[in-house]
């Protein structure tokens, strides 16, 4: 998979990046594709409660429960109310950001806002956080996707967009990690997630968590060859040399399995130098 980070709707917003109007059209086109189903189920019986079975639904307390037509029903807590992030103003213009750019991006912001006026959608928020993104509002940002965490069973782009910026413009490391594992658990074969996650406990000094992040990366995403080369280099610079060179091994093969000869000699060096 190269050296993208990580793929679907993630972006890492870097903040000197000049923006065209051209290329923002297009980040916009790739982040309508996803959509979202809400997954939470719901049963139908067929029939209407008794007005028996509803005076006495009423009387229960939370944590209590009745048994009716073979269904135990328990009392929840009710759900706390969730407001939805303010989508007035549009960020300012930062500096990065051309005049164009600005007047594309308050544009599509605009429209956005405006289908999410007529309903909550969650492909719209995922678009309002991009846009934060590219305006440099990244605490706006991470609030429409907080806020997408607690309304929706979310997709893995919601975590793996907090942990991009939690990685970068709001240097969170910790929580980036625990973002990128919970990406993970939603999409397990994404081998950029991996990368993400060995990147983050890397620059923590987490050499072991870092580690296990390219092993298991591996072990969901055996095709992705830059997680054998990363694997490799990273044991050569913090492990076993019998490992290092197990780690090379694989990488050599499987770079010569790709036809890129050229990487699988400049891997060949790199294991011949292992002391």
């Amino acid at each position: 998979m190269g050296n993208e980070r990580v793929c679907g709707t993630i972006s890492p917003m870097t903040k000197n990046v000049r923006l065209s109007v051209g290329a923002l059209a297009l980040v916009v086109v790739l982040l309508g594709a996803y959509w979202f189903f809400d997954s939470r189920s719901k049963i139908e019986t067929g029939a209407e409660p008794t007005d028996s079975l509803e005076e006495e639904l009423s009387g229960l307390a939370v944590g209590e429960s009745v048994n009716d037509g073979g269904y135990t029903i328990e009392r929840l807590p009710d759900a706390p109310a969730v407001s939805a992030p303010s989508l007035e103003p549009i960020p300012p213009k930062p500096a990065s950001v051309s005049d164009a750019a600005y007047q594309q991006i308050s544009k599509n912001f605009a429209a956005t806002a405006a289908v999410l006026a007529e309903g909550d959608n969650f492909n719209a928020w995922m678009n309002i956080a991009a846009y934060h993104g590219m305006l440099e509002n990244y605490r706006g940002a991470e609030e429409v996707l907080q806020y997408l965490l607690v309304v929706y069973s979310p997709e893995w782009q919601v975590h793996a967009n907090l942990g991009n910026l939690y990685a970068g413009p709001l240097l969170n490391l910790p929580e980036a990690a625990e973002q990128y594992r919970l990406a993970i658990g939603k999409f397990a074969t994404n081998a950029a997630l991996y990368r993400a996650l060995f990147e983050v406990e890397s620059r923590q000094g987490n050499t072991v968590e870092a580690t296990k992040a390219l092993r298991d990366g591996i072990a969901q995403a055996p095709e992705s060859l830059d997680l054998y080369v990363l694997l490799a280099r990273n044991l050569r610079d913090t492990g076993s040399v019998s490992d290092a060179r197990d780690a090379y091994d694989q990488a050599i093969e499987r770079a010569a399995a790709a036809g890129n000869t050229e990487l699988s000699s400049s891997l060949t060096a790199e294991r011949d130098q292992l002391q």
